[in-house]
């Protein structure tokens, strides 16, 4: 006779079995643990330029102007940036090299196609890192534009480890299409809401801003917030505006990163522990309310741009595993991707398949690394791709 502990022991082990085939396969798979990334091709290579002699590393995040063509880069010192992801960051004299504007203007000639943005009225020698960032045209007069750039700041008293997290605030900034300067005209300061913000999405009068943040209060070791956030998501997209204060527009997401508007009132929201995209309507009192999640099979996405024709393009990191790696060393290859969502005008629109989701670019870290921002100038025909731990810009031609 089979002694019962063989049997417990067998419906344990089945029971496990089950858990993991039904719970921890499909996150192990959407997270890219088995997947193979090819190295991207030849043909798509040939289309692309590299700036590995321009100073323009680790940004973050990039902002297209789409009337001139004029790109805007959050960027920092590669060095800098993995001592800010680890905590570890000190304290400086100055902003200049470890965080810095740059603007991009693919009309001119290489040599004098780049230039640093002066931030004129802003001095702030606690800033640790730039992060997200968005450039609004200005509603009132075309020819400038806002600029909200999230500052990641070294705390007052102690340290980023102790605190488990920094003084961050949000930047905003005015300033004319083209220029080199741009004026500081406000912070909005940490505070019960606005805690750790990681992308922005501003308004066009220089007044507001919407933002993701990636704080968790429950949790102070970094390495158990993925885990937390998995199992309970507590993350929220935030709401400032500079009269009436802050308050949280969306809550119960899990790590939001990217945040991108229409201009008519919709917003989409990436997440990297969730697969898909959000979609939320803002209301009169400035909340977002959650309309739908535009599919995905995927984890991993950072930031999300607009293009003029509509479409929805997002950064993805393809192996979640491997980003923790790319944060401690930048030379570590980090498979990249950039997907691209419209609007399906096929026949299988009519039997629900509302968006189509398609991945232009696959890479394994040979050629684009750690990319995690993308913008599309469909007026041109350019496709650039950044990123946090990157050393240079990469412009490819695309359609």
């Amino acid at each position: 006779m089979t002694p019962p502990w063989l049997f417990f022991t067998a419906i344990t082990a089945l029971l496990c079995a089950g858990f993991a085939q039904l719970f921890i396969m499909p996150i192990l798979t959407a997270a890219g643990t088995f997947r193979v990334i090819a190295p991207l091709s030849k043909e798509f290579k040939s289309k692309c330029t590299q700036f590995p002699e321009i100073r323009a590393q680790g940004c973050e995040k990039l902002s297209l102007h789409a009337e001139t063509g004029l790109l805007y880069m959050a960027c920092g010192n590669v060095e800098g940036r993995m001592r800010w992801m680890q905590g570890s960051a000190e304290r400086l004299t100055g902003v200049d090299d470890i965080s810095y504007l740059v603007m991009y203007d693919p009309s001119k000639p290489r040599s004098h196609a780049f230039q640093r943005v002066r931030l004129d009225g802003f001095d702030d020698p606690r800033t640790v890192a730039f992060h997200g960032m968005d450039v609004v045209p200005s509603s009132e007069n075309s020819n400038e534009v806002f600029i909200y750039l999230v500052n990641h700041r070294m705390p007052i008293e102690g340290t980023p480890k102790e605190l488990g997290t920094y003084d961050s605030a949000i930047e905003v900034f005015k300033s004319t299409v083209g220029s080199n300067t741009a004026k500081h005209i406000h912070t909005f300061l940490r505070n019960d809401v606005l805690r750790l913000p990681n992308d922005v999405s501003g308004s066009p009068d220089g007044t507001s801003v919407y933002f993701t943040t990636n704080f968790d209060a429950s949790v102070r070791d970094p390495n158990l917030v993925f885990l937390h956030q998995i199992v309970s998501p507590s993350m929220t997209v935030g709401f400032c505006h500079v009269d009436s204060g802050c308050k949280n527009a969306l809550t119960g997401l899990s790590l939001p990163n990217g945040i991108v508007t229409n201009g008519n009132g919709t917003y989409y929201v990436a997440s990297v522990l969730k697969q898909g995209y959000i979609v939320a309507e803002r209301q009169e009192d400035d909340t977002l309310v959650y309309t739908e999640t535009i599919p995905t099979e995927h984890l991993g996405d950072d930031n999300l741009t607009l293009d003029e024709n509509g479409a929805l393009w997002s950064a993805a990191l393809l192996r979640l595993a491997d980003i923790g790696k790319g944060m401690k060393n930048a030379t570590f290859p980090s498979p990249s991707g950039a997907v691209r969502i419209s609007i399906n005008t096929g026949l299988d629109s009519f039997y629900g398949a509302k968006y189509n989701v398609e991945n232009v670019v696959e890479d394994d870290g040979s050629f684009l690394s750690y990319i995690t921002t993308i913008a599309h100038d469909s007026r041109r025909g350019k496709l650039y791709f950044h990123g946090l731990m990157t050393p240079f810009l990469t412009e490819c031609t695309y359609p």
